[in-house]
């Protein structure tokens, strides 16, 4: 996710990576694939808190998350990945496919995401 991302900006809790602290504290309050609005985010040099208005006063680590971004903005989404890979912004293809994945909240997408990773790849 964007760790510098707004007040209002919408995360998808999808486990991207997990560690044993954050794992803890994020299935006690939160579901995979449930999308959360951000509060506000508290960025250190390795390590972003993020506080979500659906649960006040408790953190997460930001790469529980992914950025949210709606199924009409399927388009954004493959260019937003398309652009880092291009920059080389050390995505490898499965990565690609990884997060792709971890945007989709509706299993009916699955199949239509595939294909264009496939197209892309």
């Amino acid at each position: 996710m964007n760790i510098f991302a707004k007040e209002g900006d919408k995360v998808i809790y999808s486990i991207l990576q997990e560690y044993n602290s954050d794992k803890e504290t994020a299935e006690k309050y939160l579901t995979r694939g449930n999308i959360y609005t951000v509060d506000y985010t508290h960025v250190e040099d390795f390590h972003t808190d993020v506080y979500l208005k659906e649960i006040p006063k408790i953190s997460f680590n930001s790469v529980l998350f992914a950025d949210y971004i709606p199924k009409a903005d399927i388009n954004k989404l493959i260019d937003y990945y398309i652009s880092a890979i291009n920059n080389n912004d050390c995505f490898t293809k499965d990565k690609f496919k990884i997060k792709i994945l971890n945007h989709i909240t509706d299993s009916s997408d699955v199949e239509e995401l595939r294909n264009i990773s496939r197209r892309l790849l």
